[in-house]
């Protein structure tokens, strides 16, 4: 506990406080660890990180894991929008995308979790390790289905997955 009082310079050290706290199981010593961070520039980014950008990323998918797991609905849907606004480079968003489509569904806005569902799928489709990500894309679409109440979609999507083979 000691090391999360004290102010670090690597906010990568910050992102890893904060996880270790949600997993232990403390979200509000998480989040306060998060937000003690603040917003660093990117002169005091450069030491850790090549592109800003890449922080900006990292500490979205952490902020976004935090407000499912505390199912901080009011909270979920500015998060998404105010990150996406931000995060709009083409290498980052099959980062990006999913954790939005979660927050989405989360916030109740299932139109608007179809759309980033949908700007996810176009995303995989431009990249070489699209099969990589079929598992992923495969939960997501079953979620957005369920928050759609499309109850046959999700066995559709969750079904081969569950016996071993997406579809």
């Amino acid at each position: 506990e000691v090391a999360t009082e004290r102010p670090v310079a690597d906010p990568r050290i910050t992102l890893k406080l904060s996880q270790v706290w949600m997993e232990l199981g403390d979200l509000d010593k998480a989040e306060s660890v998060l937000e003690a961070v603040g917003e660093p520039t990117a002169a005091e980014l450069s030491p850790y990180y090549l592109d800003p950008l890449d922080w900006l990323t990292a500490r979205f998918v952490q902020a976004a894991e935090l407000k499912v797991r505390q199912e901080a609905t009011d909270e979920a849907g500015a998060l998404a929008d105010e990150s996406l606004a931000k995060l709009t480079d083409a290498r980052v968003q099959t980062v990006v995308l999913p954790p939005a489509v979660q927050l989405c569904v989360l916030a109740g806005r299932v139109e608007d979790a179809r759309k980033r569902l949908d700007e996810y799928v176009d995303a995989v489709r431009l990249r070489s390790d699209a099969q990589a990500s079929s598992g992923r894309l495969t939960v997501l679409r079953a979620m957005v289905a369920q928050a759609e109440k499309d109850d046959y979609e999700v066995i559709e999507q969750l079904g081969p997955l569950a016996a071993g083979s997406a579809p």
